[in-house]
Protein backbone atom coordinates (compact mmCIF):
# COMPACT_ATOMS: atom_id res chain seq x y z
CA UNK A 1 0.00 0.00 0.00
CA UNK A 2 3.08 2.47 1.02
CA UNK A 3 5.38 1.83 -2.26
CA UNK A 4 2.46 0.48 -4.44
CA UNK A 5 -0.99 2.02 -4.28
CA UNK A 6 -2.17 1.80 -8.06
CA UNK A 7 -1.92 -1.92 -7.47
CA UNK A 8 -3.52 -1.92 -4.12
CA UNK A 9 -6.39 0.23 -5.50
CA UNK A 10 -7.09 -0.80 -9.33
CA UNK A 11 -9.11 -4.29 -8.16
CA UNK A 12 -11.51 -1.71 -5.44
CA UNK A 13 -12.50 0.43 -7.62
CA UNK A 14 -15.23 0.84 -10.57
CA UNK A 15 -13.06 2.13 -13.17
CA UNK A 16 -9.56 3.27 -13.43
CA UNK A 17 -10.29 6.76 -13.57
CA UNK A 18 -11.26 6.50 -9.74
CA UNK A 19 -7.52 6.22 -8.71
CA UNK A 20 -6.49 9.99 -8.35
CA UNK A 21 -3.76 11.70 -6.50
CA UNK A 22 -5.46 12.13 -3.69
CA UNK A 23 -6.29 8.67 -3.76
CA UNK A 24 -3.27 7.29 -3.79
CA UNK A 25 -1.68 9.64 -1.06
CA UNK A 26 -4.73 8.03 1.31
CA UNK A 27 -3.46 5.09 0.23
CA UNK A 28 -0.14 5.67 1.04
CA UNK A 29 -1.10 6.89 4.51
CA UNK A 30 -3.72 3.99 5.19
CA UNK A 31 -1.24 1.77 4.73
CA UNK A 32 1.74 3.59 6.84
CA UNK A 33 -1.03 4.13 10.04
CA UNK A 34 -1.57 0.21 8.86
CA UNK A 35 2.50 -0.51 9.91
CA UNK A 36 2.04 1.88 12.91
CA UNK A 37 -0.37 -0.29 14.20
CA UNK A 38 1.56 -3.44 13.55
CA UNK A 39 4.27 -2.58 16.39
CA UNK A 40 1.79 -3.12 19.85
CA UNK A 41 0.73 -5.99 17.95
CA UNK A 42 4.30 -8.00 17.97
CA UNK A 43 5.11 -6.42 21.43
CA UNK A 44 1.78 -8.04 22.73
CA UNK A 45 2.96 -11.50 21.56
CA UNK A 46 5.81 -12.73 24.02
CA UNK A 47 5.04 -14.15 27.20
CA UNK A 48 6.42 -11.07 29.79
CA UNK A 49 4.67 -8.75 32.00
CA UNK A 50 4.52 -6.20 29.13
CA UNK A 51 3.00 -8.55 26.38
CA UNK A 52 0.50 -9.85 28.42
CA UNK A 53 -0.52 -7.03 29.89
CA UNK A 54 -0.43 -5.39 26.49
CA UNK A 55 -3.14 -7.88 25.18
CA UNK A 56 -6.39 -6.52 26.08
CA UNK A 57 -5.59 -3.01 25.01
CA UNK A 58 -4.56 -4.03 21.82
CA UNK A 59 -7.40 -6.39 21.05
CA UNK A 60 -9.67 -3.24 22.16
CA UNK A 61 -7.72 -0.98 19.66
CA UNK A 62 -8.23 -3.32 16.50
CA UNK A 63 -12.10 -4.04 17.90
CA UNK A 64 -12.58 -0.25 17.69
CA UNK A 65 -10.63 -0.03 14.10
CA UNK A 66 -12.89 -2.59 12.89
CA UNK A 67 -16.06 -0.81 13.82
CA UNK A 68 -15.27 2.53 12.00
CA UNK A 69 -13.62 0.29 9.00
CA UNK A 70 -17.68 -1.57 9.26
CA UNK A 71 -19.57 1.63 9.29
CA UNK A 72 -17.78 3.29 7.24
CA UNK A 73 -18.37 0.60 4.48
CA UNK A 74 -21.77 0.35 5.36
CA UNK A 75 -22.07 3.77 4.79
CA UNK A 76 -20.65 4.27 1.53
CA UNK A 77 -22.36 0.84 0.36
CA UNK A 78 -25.48 2.98 1.44
CA UNK A 79 -24.13 6.25 -0.62
CA UNK A 80 -23.01 3.88 -3.47
CA UNK A 81 -22.45 6.31 -6.27
CA UNK A 82 -20.58 8.54 -4.51
CA UNK A 83 -17.64 6.32 -3.04
CA UNK A 84 -16.18 5.30 -5.86
CA UNK A 85 -15.51 1.81 -4.09
CA UNK A 86 -16.87 -1.11 -6.00
CA UNK A 87 -20.20 -2.54 -4.45
CA UNK A 88 -18.13 -6.04 -4.45
CA UNK A 89 -15.63 -4.37 -2.41
CA UNK A 90 -17.45 -2.99 -0.33
CA UNK A 91 -19.67 -5.57 0.92
CA UNK A 92 -16.84 -7.86 1.42
CA UNK A 93 -15.29 -5.41 3.22
CA UNK A 94 -18.15 -6.12 6.04
CA UNK A 95 -18.52 -9.90 5.54
CA UNK A 96 -14.55 -10.19 5.70
CA UNK A 97 -14.37 -7.95 9.42
CA UNK A 98 -17.48 -8.88 10.66
CA UNK A 99 -17.31 -12.06 12.06
CA UNK A 100 -13.62 -10.82 13.16
CA UNK A 101 -15.03 -8.20 15.48
CA UNK A 102 -17.86 -10.87 16.82
CA UNK A 103 -15.44 -12.88 17.80
CA UNK A 104 -12.93 -10.04 19.20
CA UNK A 105 -16.16 -8.96 21.60
CA UNK A 106 -17.13 -12.59 22.59
CA UNK A 107 -13.46 -12.51 24.03
CA UNK A 108 -13.47 -9.13 25.15
CA UNK A 109 -16.66 -9.67 27.39
CA UNK A 110 -17.30 -12.98 27.94
CA UNK A 111 -13.30 -14.80 27.70
CA UNK A 112 -11.41 -11.64 29.36
CA UNK A 113 -9.43 -14.68 31.05
CA UNK A 114 -7.98 -15.70 28.05
CA UNK A 115 -5.70 -12.70 27.82
CA UNK A 116 -3.87 -14.02 30.88
CA UNK A 117 -2.16 -12.12 33.89
CA UNK A 118 1.19 -12.04 34.77
CA UNK A 119 1.50 -13.84 38.11
CA UNK A 120 4.97 -13.12 40.06
CA UNK A 121 6.60 -16.32 40.71
CA UNK A 122 8.53 -16.19 44.32
CA UNK A 123 11.04 -18.39 44.63
CA UNK A 124 11.86 -19.52 48.65
CA UNK A 125 15.39 -20.82 49.32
Amino acid sequence: MVAFPESFLSPLVKKPSGITPTSLALTQHFGALAFTLTAPLVLAIPNTRRGIESRQSVYCTLGAGEVCIISLALYQTYRFDDSGFSLTSLLGTTVTLAPVLLWRLYVLLRKPEWFGRYRDIRKDY
